[in-house]
């Protein structure tokens, strides 16, 4: 029954993560501080319309992502264009986003995530290892079951 119950916890995320289309990002820069500090994973999911004051990650030159918050919009008749500035920035970003270049807007920020997430070795010991243990007590404990 453990296994059933942990297969079907895993699902549910899993079927959460297709329906939900959330996108994680590496903060890397001190831009968007003290709201998302530099090194903080973001989390994102898409949104039908993005207002005044959310914080939104977007495709930018180089097919980088930059995630700053939006200060004005404006429709058009082929969509909406934003203009965007890091909180820690004087000036507003040179050049307006279009909506179609908005990735999502940030539902939650872990600082310092993106620092351990970034490094393939913490990465694999804080969720491979865990992952992999707790599956193999599961498998171990079948026998025992039967």
């Amino acid at each position: 029954m453990k296994i059933l119950g942990l297969i079907t916890v895993y699902a549910v995320l899993l079927a959460s993560a297709v329906w939900f289309r959330p996108r994680a990002f590496v903060v890397i820069s001190a831009s968007m501080e003290p709201a998302v500090s530099k090194g903080s994973l973001v989390l994102t999911l898409p949104s039908g319309k993005y207002e005044v004051g959310d914080i939104v990650a977007f495709e930018h030159i180089r097919e980088s992502v930059v995630t700053h918050r939006i200060i004005a919009a404006k429709n058009l008749a082929q969509g909406y264009l934003y203009s965007t500035k890091g909180d820690a920035n004087n000036y507003e970003d040179a050049a307006p986003v279009s909506d179609k270049k908005v990735i999502g807007k940030v539902i939650a920020s872990i600082p310092f995530a993106g620092n351990i997430l970034g490094n393939p070795w913490a990465f694999i010991l804080l969720v491979y290892f865990p992952l992999g243990f707790s599956l193999g007590v599961q498998v171990r404990a079948v026998p025992r079951c039967l």
